[in-house]
């Protein structure tokens, strides 16, 4: 980590190493998620140990396939990006995040894109694929998307803040690319 940037703590429980990152601050919206990486046990004894991708694999760097199965691999890759959030950290090459929203809950967003996105924001951003490397990176201050859940219907969701950058993050890692580009 930078020495000149501050250290911030990991959220505890389930989902230690989730979001892209929450500068401290008050309530929920102080806690940091960052962008899960590095080899992980996933929950109880029938989930999967995935190894997350660091920047220099050329897998993160490739714009990933939509998903066109929605079915129970689909299901088990989705549960285990609750420790990840983005399939390409795991070397799947499919379109599938999670973002965490500010009550919490864990958004699965199959095949999504950004359909709207309004005003700035300028925050610290850091990714475990990218260990040790923190920066400032300009994204937009709301941010709605269009993704399809986990049995293939459509729906739409918004956030503003922290929730707007997350969205950027890990549909960025949909498209090969990672926040060193902004920072």
């Amino acid at each position: 980590a930078d020495p000149g940037l501050p250290e911030y703590p990991r959220r505890t429980g389930h989902g230690s190493s989730l979001g892209a990152l929450r500068p401290e601050g008050q309530g929920k919206q102080g806690r940091v998620r960052l962008c899960g990486c590095g080899p992980i046990g996933l929950g109880g004894s029938n989930m999967a140990l995935r190894t997350i991708l660091e920047d220099r694999d050329p897998a993160l760097h490739k714009v990933c396939r939509p998903v066109t199965r929605f079915d129970q691999r689909l299901w088990d890759l989705l549960d285990d990006l609750k420790e990840t959030l983005a399939a390409p950290q795991v070397g799947i090459l499919r379109r599938a995040v999670i973002v965490v929203d500010d009550q919490d809950n864990m958004l699965e967003l199959v095949n999504p894109e950004i359909i709207d996105q309004a005003g700035e924001q300028e925050g610290f951003e850091g990714c475990l694929s990218v260990p040790g490397r923190w920066g400032v990176v300009k994204r937009p201050k709301t941010v709605r998307v269009r993704a399809q859940d986990r049995n293939g219907m459509l729906f739409e969701a918004e956030g503003a803040d922290m929730v707007a950058r997350c969205f950027c993050h890990e549909i960025e890692h949909l498209d090969g690319r990672l926040f060193t580009e902004h920072a």
